[in-house]
C-alpha cells in the first residue's frame, strides 16, 4: 500500500479541479506543490506566464509551472516531470464525486488520479523516501492536455540555462519502460451549407449533411494510417498492440434550434503518429486526403490545426534506459498517447516515460491502482539510489 504521505497528497491534488479547458485553479495547485517541494528540501520557483484560454477564447489565464531543484552536490542530475492539469469532467457520468478521492479495494477514484496526479504523488513520495546521491530537478507543469505550449515546453525553453539534468523520467505513462510516445495533432474542420427555417429544407443546404458526407470520405485515412507501424508495441487492456498512425473525429457542433437548418457545422479531430514519426508528416498526409475529398464532393470546407504535440523516441543505449532496464526488465515499449518527454529530447536531454497511467485515463470513473502507485514510487526510489 502507498504511504500516508502519497495518499494524503493525492487526496489534496484530486480535490482541486484543474480543468485544462478552463485553466481552472492553476494558481492554487501550483502554490500547494511549491510548498510540498520546499518541505522536501528543494529550492522551488514558479515559472509563469499569462496566455489566452484558447485560440477561440482570448481571455487571459495565468499558467504557473513549478521548477524545483534538490542539490546533493553530485556530478549528475536527474529530471522528474509530470503535469497537474486534467481533462474536463461530466460529474453526472461518475459513480463517485470526481473531485473527492474515493478508495474502493485496490483502486482510488478521482479525476486526475492516474493522469497524472497519482504520478505527482508517486514522484514526490520517491523524492521523500530516497537516500539519493544524485541531484534532482522537478518540473510540475500545466497544459499537457492541450499541447504544453505554456507548460513543460515553456519551462524548458525559459529555464534552459538553469536546467542541469543529464536525463529525465516523465511520469505520465503506464508502469512499464516506454522509450517513445506517439505525437498528437488537434485540428478543426468547418463545413458550410445554407441555413434556413426547417420548414423549407428544399431551399437550404444542411451543413450537418455536408459534414457527414465529408467525414465518410475521410474514413479511408484509417486504412492509410494502419500501414505506418512503429517498431515498438504499446499496451491496451493488458495486451500488447502495434502502434500505428490514427485519426478520429472527436467533437461535432452545429445548429442552435430544432426549427433552424444549420448553415455551418464544425468538427474537431485528433491525429496520432508513431513515436518515430512526425506530426508534420501525418498532418500533410491528412490534408492531402482532405483536399481530395473536398474536390470530389465540391464541398465548402476548410481545415486548420489547433495545436500539436511532437512524438519522441529515445536511443535504447542511453544511460537512463539501461538503468531503468535493470529495475524494470529488458522489454521496451512505446506509448499510444503523447507526453512531455518530447521537450526534454528536443533539448538534448534523453528521456523515458513511466507512471501509473491506465485505461481509465480521460474517462468517467478514472482511478489509480494503489499497487501501481506503490510500485512506481518504489522503482523511482531505486532509480534515484542507483546513482
Amino acid at each position: 500500500m502507498p504511504s500516508e504521505y502519497e495518499l494524503r497528497l493525492l487526496k489534496e491534488l484530486v480535490e482541486i479541479d484543474t480543468d485544462s479547458s478552463r485553466k481552472a485553479n492553476y494558481g492554487k495547485i501550483a502554490d500547494l506543490l511549491k510548498h510540498e517541494c520546499e518541505d522536501l528540501g528543494a529550492e522551488a520557483t514558479l515559472v509563469s506566464t499569462s496566455a489566452p484560454i484558447s485560440k477561440e477564447n482570448p481571455e487571459l489565464r495565468l499558467r504557473p509551472n513549478l521548477f524545483a531543484r534538490i542539490d546533493n552536490g553530485a556530478d549528475r542530475t536527474l529530471a522528474l516531470n509530470t503535469h497537474y492539469d486534467v481533462v474536463p469532467t461530466d460529474a453526472a457520468e461518475w459513480k463517485t464525486n470526481p473531485f473527492e478521492l474515493k478508495t474502493i479495494g485496490n483502486k482510488a477514484y478521482g479525476r486526475g488520479s492516474c493522469d497524472a496526479k497519482g504520478c505527482i504523488a508517486a514522484m514526490l513520495g520517491a523524492v521523500k523516501d530516497a537516500k539519493s546521491r544524485t541531484n534532482v530537478e522537478i518540473i510540475l507543469a500545466c497544459d499537457e492536455e492541450t499541447g504544453s505550449e505554456y507548460g513543460t515546453k515553456y519551462v524548458i525553453e525559459k529555464m534552459r540555462k538553469r536546467i542541469k539534468s543529464d536525463s529525465a523520467v516523465v511520469l505520465d505513462d503506464r508502469p512499464l519502460l516506454a522509450v517513445g510516445a506517439s505525437g498528437g495533432v488537434s485540428g478543426l474542420m468547418t463545413f458550410r451549407g445554407k441555413g434556413i427555417h426547417a420548414g423549407y429544407p428544399f431551399a437550404g443546404k444542411n451543413a450537418i449533411y455536408v459534414a457527414l458526407d465529408f467525414l465518410s470520405g475521410l474514413k479511408k485515412f484509417e486504412r492509410i494510417g494502419e500501414k505506418e507501424v512503429s517498431r515498438y508495441k504499446g499496451i491496451y487492456l493488458g495486451k500488447e498492440k502495434s502502434i500505428y498512425v490514427r485519426y478520429s473525429p472527436t467533437v461535432i457542433r452545429a445548429g442552435e434550434a430544432t426549427n433552424l437548418i444549420p448553415g455551418t457545422c464544425s468538427v474537431k479531430f485528433d491525429l496520432r503518429c508513431t513515436p518515430e514519426g512526425s506530426t508534420g508528416q501525418v498532418t500533410r498526409e491528412f490534408r492531402n486526403l482532405f483536399d481530395k475529398v473536398k474536390k470530389v464532393q465540391k464541398a465548402d470546407a476548410e481545415m486548420r490545426i489547433l495545436f500539436s504535440h511532437e512524438p519522441y523516441a529515445t536511443d535504447e543505449h542511453t544511460d537512463i534506459v539501461r538503468r531503468m532496464q535493470r529495475i524494470l526488465g529488458r522489454k521496451l515499449y512505446g506509448g499510444f498517447v503523447a507526453n512531455d518527454a518530447t521537450y526534454f529530447q528536443r533539448a538534448g536531454i534523453p528521456a523515458i516515460s513511466y507512471g501509473v497511467f491506465n485505461d481509465s485515463a480521460h474517462k468517467s470513473n478514472e482511478y489509480v491502482s494503489l499497487s501501481d502507485l506503490e510500485s512506481v514510487k518504489r522503482n523511482v526510489v531505486r532509480l534515484l539510489e542507483s546513482y
